[in-house]
């Protein structure tokens, strides 16, 4: 249960809360199972609070600073959290689906089995994050950077990469059936086993990525970087691979 101090706190608004954090620097908040649905948090200063279990669904947390913070199992669905700081912070098992998290960072947060369906990330730092069987169908990840994340047996389906950066990124056992992937960086990417069905990868960067037992049928590679790729054992069925720029063909 969380601190009825802290929550009476946090409830008199942003302005007297980051005021009362100031003096009080050394104590952490402790909200876990608070309701906070619908509440105007933007700009508070939430760093290493304990949040987990949380009610945040459709709150402005806009600017919110929430490094290190507890949000295990937290319910942050249709939450505004553009241009938040996340980072290092526990979002595991967390329900963030349709959130907007653009422009934020969710630099080397742990995210594994978060709902990130349908949640609007673009242009959002995911270096080295934790993504390993989160459900991000249908999300937006447009020009967002997951340089060396962990995506690992994650579900992508029908989501929005293009322009991103996955370099390093790992991939493998991903589901990554109709993802949209034009001109994405995925040099030194691991998307073996992957499945890549219908996937649209036209002018996408795989220098060096790892494909093997990927399955590329129907995809779209036309104009793909595919020099020192590895591709034993992919299934590349009825794929585009015009104007491919290959090892065999440079």
């Amino acid at each position: 249960m969380e601190n009825k101090t802290h929550l009476e706190i946090l409830k008199e608004g942003v302005e007297a809360w980051n005021s009362w954090r100031s003096r009080n620097p050394s104590q952490l908040p402790d909200l876990r199972l608070a309701d906070l649905g619908g509440a105007d948090l933007g700009t508070a200063d939430l760093r290493e609070a304990d949040l987990s279990e949380a009610n945040l669904e459709k709150a402005n947390l806009h600017g919110v600073n929430l490094q290190r913070a507890d949000l295990v199992e937290a319910n942050l669905s249709q939450a505004i959290l553009t241009r938040a700081n996340l980072s290092e912070s526990h979002l595991d098992d967390a329900d963030l689906s349709g959130a907007d998290l653009s422009d934020g960072s969710l630099r080397h947060a742990d995210l594994r089995r978060a709902d990130l369906s349908k949640t609007n990330l673009e242009r959002t730092d995911l270096g080295r994050a934790t993504l390993s069987e989160a459900d991000m169908t249908g999300a937006n990840l447009c020009r967002a950077d997951l340089t060396a994340a962990d995506l690992s047996g994650a579900i992508v389906r029908s989501a929005d990469l293009s322009e991103a950066n996955l370099s390093g990124t790992d991939l493998s056992e991903a589901i990554l059936i109709g993802t949209y992937l034009r001109e994405t960086y995925l040099i030194g990417a691991n998307l073996s086993g992957a499945d890549l069905r219908n996937a649209d990868l036209r002018k996408a960067v795989l220098t060096k990525a790892n494909l093997s037992g990927a399955n590329l049928q129907e995809s779209d590679l036309r104009g793909a970087d595919l020099r020192q790729a590895n591709l034993n054992g992919a299934d590349l069925t009825d794929a585009d691979l015009r104007e491919t720029i290959r090892d065999d063909l440079s």
